[in-house]
């Protein structure tokens, strides 16, 4: 159902903007590339400094990859997970479905890009997957992730 909102001054009907409209682009709408990821990454597993230069400082970067949410359920995709790791602005992938050391932590971003950080191994990876607009390609970004 739409609100419509009557400005009387110019005798105008206009629609308020659903709350979807109202929220601004992740990243703000910026785009990135695969070398642009591992730079992060590289600085993420350097504790906030890369090629010598302190980006961050260590304690945020110890609070942006330490879990967040606690005793949360996953049943997204057929998951059933008692506790979904999450950490801020990244996922925590830990437990049997992963191949991953724990404290291991990625993001998967629009346009099925995939960046995993394993800092316990100080691996990291980046890649985007060609698709289809409008469609996910899991098996693009988790057989890759397999395989490295």
């Amino acid at each position: 159902m739409r609100r419509l909102k009557i400005d009387r001054a110019a005798d105008n009907v206009k629609r308020e903007p659903s709350v979807w409209e109202q929220i601004p682009h992740t990243g703000g709408g910026l785009f990135s590339t695969p070398c642009d990821l591992i730079r992060f990454a590289n600085m993420m597993l350097g504790m906030g400094t890369w090629n010598g230069v302190r980006i961050l400082g260590r304690k945020t970067v110890e609070k942006m990859t330490a879990s967040s949410l606690f005793q949360v359920p996953d049943y997204c995709w057929g998951a059933n997970e008692p506790d979904r790791k999450y950490a801020i602005g990244f996922d925590r992938r830990e437990g049997p479905g992963f191949l991953y050391s724990n404290g291991t932590y990625m993001h998967e971003g629009s346009g099925s890009c995939s960046l995993v950080i394993d800092p316990q191994e100080q691996l990291a990876a980046a890649w985007f997957v060609p698709f289809r607009p409008g469609e996910w390609y899991a098996e693009g970004l988790w057989n890759v992730s397999n395989i490295i």
